[in-house]
């Protein structure tokens, strides 16, 4: 691994950065044109959920200090659509999904379990109007993509004697 550029700020700093792309993605992409499915889609695929790591971080380090948590979250909005919503849990499942030490079957299925169902209790699938059987086929697809782009071998059950 490389120079991480955020060992050497503050964690406050560090998720003022990470939050900051998304605004600035929306000027990139509406500076060059890009159709407003697109600027949707980069506007809300955080949400307005947490920059957790470096929340938690700040908070470990900082256990004294009251902790303003907006400066920690993602100004949304909130997806509108079906097609915002896939693109906000997938782009944060395959994020996540790298930094699993371990990629297995199991290990990939409960990330993307529990990364769901946290996007669903902070009500972040509430504006777009996605099903519970949308959610299962994402689920059901993401699982067999990742499983395919690390190679992921299932384990057959052993036979007993």
């Amino acid at each position: 691994a490389g120079l991480n550029p955020h060992d050497d700020i503050s964690y406050i700093k560090s998720a003022e950065i990470i939050i900051d792309h998304v605004k600035n993605g929306v000027k990139m992409a509406q500076k060059h044109k890009l159709p407003n499915a697109i600027i949707e889609f980069i506007a809300t695929h955080h949400g307005t959920t947490k920059a957790n790591y470096f929340f938690i971080k700040h908070k470990q380090e900082n256990p004294d200090t009251n902790i303003d948590e907006k400066t920690f979250i993602y100004p949304g909005p909130l997806p509108r659509t079906k097609e915002a919503a896939v693109v906000m849990l997938v782009d944060g499942i395959e994020a996540a999904s790298r930094s699993l030490p371990e990629k297995t079957y199991d290990k990939l299925k409960d990330l993307i379990e529990n990364m769901i169902d946290d996007k669903i209790k902070l009500k972040q699938l509430d504006q777009s109007s996605l099903t519970f059987n949308d959610i299962n086929i994402v689920k059901d697809i993401l699982l067999e993509k990742l499983i395919n782009i690390y190679h992921v071998r299932i384990e057959y059950p052993k036979e007993e004697n």
